[in-house]
C-alpha cells in the first residue's frame, strides 16, 4: 500500500515536471523565433538601406550602364582603359546624381541616355564625348559648367528651361555654362524658360521653345516675348539675324548678354559670330531697360575687325535714344553710320556722325588729324572721340553747349580749342587722357 502510494506520487511529480519542461520549451522556442525574426528584420532593413544608397557600373560590349540607387560616386568613374571601350552610356532609373567629370574623355561614346530620376549633373560630366544629340531630362534641377565642353560632334541639346547652375568645386570665380566652346546647331528648352539661363548654354545657332511656354516663343531660332513684340535673345552662334516683322522693341540684352566676366569673353560675351543684323520696319525702340540685366558692350568687340558686322535699318521710327544705344557697339559702327545717313537719321561730316537734333553721336573718320566740330553740333556725345580715333587737335565751335562724359577718353597729347561761351563740360571728359591741353578762344 505504501509502495503504491509512493509510485503514484512519483508519477504525479514526473507529469508536473514534464509539463513545466514542455512549457519552458514552448516559451524558449517562441523567444528564439522572436529573436530570429528581429534579426531577420534588422538584416532586411540593413539590406534595404544598402540598396537605397548604392550605385554600380557595368561595361559590356561597349555599353556602360550605371544602375542602382542614389548618387554615382567618383569611385565609379571609368578608368582610362575603360573609356577607350565605351560607345554608349546608359544611366538607369534610380540614379539621382552624376559627379564632376563622370564620363569625361569617353570620346567614342556617341549615345547617352539619362533617366528621369537624375536631379544633378556635375561639371564636365560628358565633356569630350562623341555625342550628337543630348537630352537632359526635365526633372534635372542642377547642371554644372561645361557638361558638354569639347563635344565637337554635338548638334542638338535639350535642357529644362529653368535650372540651378552648379559652380565647380575647384574654382569659386567661374559662373558656369552648359555647352562649352564649340557651336552646336540647336538648343531646345523642354520646360518654361527663364531667359537669364540662356547665357549658360554657350554657342548655338538657334533656340527652340515649347509651344506651351506661357511667356516666350521662338521665331526663326530667336527668342521673343509671347506676343512677338520684344526680341529677348539672339543665339551666341548666330551669323545672321533677321528680326521678325511685328517686333517693336529690341532688348540690348538680346545681342550683348554675357555669360561670365572671368571666362573667355571673346567666346561668351554677346553674339561674337554675328555678321549681319536686319531691323524691320515695325521696330520703334532699342533699349537696355528690359531683358538686359547682365550685359557689357565690350564683349561684342573682341573681333579683329571693328566694322565686321553689317547692320541694316528698315524702320523710319527709331528715336534718338535708340540710335545712341545702337552706336555703343563698335563692331557695326561703320555700317550703322551709312544706314543712319541713308534713312536721314544723321549726316556724316568728315567722319563725324551728327543726328538731326545736333547731337554728335560718334566719330569714324581718319586718325592722327585735326578735327573742327561743325556749327550744326550743339552736344558732343559720350565717348565720341575715344582712344580708337586718336585725333590730336579738336576745335569746338561756338554753338556747342554740352560736352558729355568721356568724350575724349584715352587720348594722348590732345589739344582742345573752345570758341563758345557758357559751355558745360561734364565730369571725366578727359578720362584716361595723358598730356591734354584746353585753350579757350
Amino acid at each position: 500500500m505504501g509502495k503504491e502510494k509512493n509510485i503514484g506520487k512519483r508519477k504525479f511529480y514526473e507529469r508536473k515536471y514534464l509539463k513545466r519542461l514542455l512549457m519552458f520549451g514552448i516559451v524558449t522556442a517562441a523567444a528564439v523565433t522572436m529573436l530570429m525574426q528581429t534579426d531577420n528584420a534588422s538584416a532586411a532593413k540593413k539590406k534595404i538601406k544598402q540598396v537605397n544608397n548604392s550605385a554600380s557600373t557595368s561595361l559590356r560590349k561597349g555599353v556602360l550602364t550605371v544602375s542602382g540607387k542614389g548618387k554615382m560616386t567618383k569611385k565609379l568613374i571609368p578608368t582610362q582603359a575603360q573609356k577607350k571601350k565605351i560607345k554608349k552610356i546608359i544611366i538607369k532609373k534610380g540614379i539621382t546624381e552624376l559627379p564632376e567629370e563622370a564620363f569625361a574623355g569617353c570620346n567614342k561614346a556617341e549615345e547617352i541616355t539619362i533617366s528621369s530620376s537624375v536631379r544633378k549633373i556635375g561639371m564636365h560630366a560628358f565633356s569630350d564625348t562623341a555625342v550628337k544629340d543630348m537630352v537632359i531630362p526635365k526633372t534635372v534641377k542642377g547642371i554644372g559648367w561645361g557638361i558638354c565642353e569639347r563635344c565637337k560632334q554635338l548638334e542638338s541639346l535639350t535642357v529644362p528651361g529653368n535650372f540651378k547652375v552648379l559652380k565647380p568645386s575647384s574654382d569659386k570665380y567661374y559662373e558656369p555654362f552648359v555647352v562649352g566652346e564649340y557651336a552646336l546647331k540647336t538648343v531646345k528648352f523642354s520646360t518654361a524658360l527663364e531667359p537669364e539661363l540662356v547665357r549658360m548654354v554657350g554657342d548655338c545657332e538657334k533656340f527652340e521653345l515649347q509651344d506651351s511656354d506661357p511667356n516666350y516663343k521662338s521665331i526663326d531660332g530667336m527668342i521673343y516675348t509671347k506676343d512677338g513684340k520684344t526680341l529677348v535673345r539672339i543665339p551666341y552662334g548666330r551669323s545672321e539675324a533677321d528680326i521678325a516683322e511685328g517686333c517693336e522693341t529690341i532688348a540690348v540684352g538680346s545681342y550683348v548678354y554675357k555669360a561670365n566676366y572671368f571666362y573667355e569673353p571673346q567666346s561668351y560675351g554677346g553674339c561674337g559670330r554675328l555678321n549681319k543684323i536686319t531691323i524691320p520696319k515695325t521696330v520703334k525702340k532699342v533699349t537696355d531697360s528690359v531683358y538686359s540685366e547682365n550685359i557689357w558692350y565690350g564683349y561684342m568687340d573682341y573681333r579683329e575687325n571693328y566694322d565686321a558686322i553689317e547692320i541694316k535699318i528698315e524702320t523710319p521710327e527709331l528715336d534718338e535714344n535708340s540710335i545712341k544705344t545702337l552706336w555703343k557697339v563698335k563692331s557695326w559702327r561703320k555700317s550703322l553710320a551709312k544706314d543712319l545717313e541713308r534713312n536721314k537719321y544723321a549726316e556724316d561730316a568728315n567722319g563725324m556722325i551728327i543726328l538731326s537734333s545736333g547731337y554728335l553721336c560718334g566719330y569714324i573718320g581718319q586718325k592722327d588729324v585735326k578735327v573742327t566740330i561743325p556749327d550744326s553740333v550743339n552736344v558732343i556725345g559720350e565717348n565720341v572721340f575715344e582712344d580708337s580715333s586718336q585725333v590730336y587737335q579738336i576745335t569746338i565751335g561756338k554753338n556747342v553747349k554740352i560736352i558729355e562724359k568721356a568724350a575724349f577718353y584715352g587720348h594722348k597729347n590732345l589739344t582742345v580749342y573752345i570758341k563758345g561761351d557758357n559751355i558745360k563740360i561734364s565730369n571725366n571728359v578727359f578720362w584716361q587722357c595723358k598730356n591734354y591741353t584746353i585753350k579757350f578762344e
